[in-house]
């Protein structure tokens, strides 16, 4: 996207928020979105690991993701989604995979 396009917020997807949210918000303390919004500290352990394409919308990850809450009667409060592309799961994940292989 070019600086001088306008984001709208239904073709926002998930390119952008690593460019414009979650890199300035995580480079310099080195770590993922996920634990850098942790209020406590603690261990961010997801119910659910979520993978998609980094060109998804937002908006229509988010309502996927409400939809499946709703179908399995989840509690949508504290029903905790991991998406690899904010987690930073898929990295260490990776480096797993290739230390264990």
């Amino acid at each position: 996207m070019q600086s001088s396009e306008k984001i709208r917020p239904q073709s926002i997807t998930f390119y952008d928020t690593a460019a414009y949210v979650i890199r300035p918000a995580t480079m310099q303390h080195g770590c993922s979105l996920v634990e850098f919004m942790s209020t406590n500290g603690a261990a961010q352990l997801p119910d659910y690991v979520v993978s998609h394409w980094w060109g998804d919308s937002v908006r229509d990850v988010q309502a996927c993701l409400t939809q499946h809450a709703r179908d399995r009667q989840l509690d949508l409060k504290n029903s905790a989604y991991w998406l690899l592309s904010v987690s930073g799961a898929s990295r260490r994940c990776a480096a797993r995979a290739h230390v264990h292989a």
